[in-house]
């Protein structure tokens, strides 16, 4: 987890740097086991402005305290630089890993719901509500249906993004659904690959897809 809010800010940072943003730029996605992880993290807002020179300053004070697990500092500024520039999405998504990170579920939920509220139609924020949904570690927390809902909403507006692909997969997976659960794997693959998305990802995904087919088998043995 500390890596992937590295990485967060690392791109934020440089994304907010640059007024044309980055259209392309991501993060690999966890292991499906990974605590309530957040997969895509992909910072894809070009119609955010770029933050001022002074924000930016503090948005790097974040990164260090993020690097020493001051999470309490660091939420304090990320939720000022909020209040400030509530229209940036990307600083939402680093308060949603520090949430995760201390296991504050409730605020996270109310967290994405207000994303969702304001960005109905952004890929990013249903595709990272969605895995949340479908692997968050306390089970009562899952909700099988609105995940797998969420997912095919974010497939339909970004369907050349591998990282939805992933997420529907794992929405059908919980859903019971192993054959549409592979086959959404198998394009999440497809796509990494044909993508260059690094031999981390792709190994995470063939993992994925490895855990699906067993259960498919099983599933098999049963009826």
């Amino acid at each position: 987890m500390r890596s992937a809010i590295r990485c967060l800010m690392l791109l934020a940072i440089a994304w907010w740097s640059c007024p044309s943003g980055w259209a392309e730029a991501e993060v690999p996605s966890p292991p499906p086991e990974a605590e309530s992880a957040l997969p895509p993290d992909q910072v894809d807002e070009t119609a955010t402005p770029v933050l001022p020179v002074a924000s930016r300053g503090r948005l790097h004070q974040v990164n260090e305290l993020l690097q020493r697990e001051d999470f309490d500092t660091a939420e304090k500024m990320l939720r000022g630089l909020m209040a400030e520039h509530p229209e940036v999405l990307p600083i939402q998504q680093i308060l949603s890993s520090v949430l995760i990170k201390q296991r504050r579920y409730d605020e996270l939920t109310m967290l994405f719901e207000q994303q969702l509220a304001d960005h109905p139609e952004n890929f990013q924020v249903l595709n990272n509500f969605a895995w949340y949904l479908a692997t968050a570690t306390e089970p009562e927390r899952r909700d099988a249906r609105r995940a797998l809902a969420l997912a095919q909403d974010a497939v339909l507006i970004a369907p050349g993004s591998y990282h939805v692909w992933s997420t529907l997969a794992e929405a059908h997976y919980l859903n019971g659904n192993f054959d549409r659960a592979m086959r959404a794997m198998r394009q999440c693959l497809d796509l990494a690959t044909r993508m260059q998305a690094g031999p981390e990802a792709i190994a995470t995904y063939q993992q994925q897809l490895q855990k699906m087919q067993e259960a498919a088998v099983v599933m098999s043995l049963l009826e």
